[in-house]
């Protein structure tokens, strides 16, 4: 929010346009970044599984839509 006035007389609109982004190194990925979000869901699947009394393996096949799960069956 500002607190100046509002200039007076006609003022110009702003011209926007796009552009082509061309990444610096495009043959690098963020495979580290990918790798422990990989990592941290994993670790928090096994306490989900671990609270329901089930495998990951059942988690992952219930995230899939497979059968449904019974928890402590």
């Amino acid at each position: 929010m500002t607190t100046r006035e509002v200039p007076s007389g006609a003022v110009e609109p702003w011209c926007v346009r796009s552009a082509t982004y061309t990444r610096d190194l495009p043959e690098v990925t963020h495979t580290g970044l990918l790798g422990a979000l990989w990592h941290r869901r994993n670790a928090q699947l096994a306490e989900f599984a671990g609270h329901l009394g089930v495998s990951e393996r059942m988690i992952s096949r219930w995230e899939a839509g497979g059968e449904a799960i019974i928890p402590g069956q």
